[in-house]
């Protein structure tokens, strides 16, 4: 699973970083009052019969 790879990464060079984020991340919506929503691009393990 992606979210797990992604947990043990060490990533330090800014742009692979930066892609993966992009990968696991379908969009941000930051509201007027200041709230943030992150739509992942992945499925809850928890969700998934865990």
């Amino acid at each position: 699973m992606e979210i797990e790879r992604f947990t043990q990464l060490e990533i330090l060079d800014e742009e692979i970083l930066r892609e993966v984020l992009h990968r696991l991340i379908d969009r941000v919506e930051v509201a007027e009052i200041g709230s943030i929503d992150i739509h992942y691009d992945f499925k809850n393990p928890c969700l998934m019969g865990a």
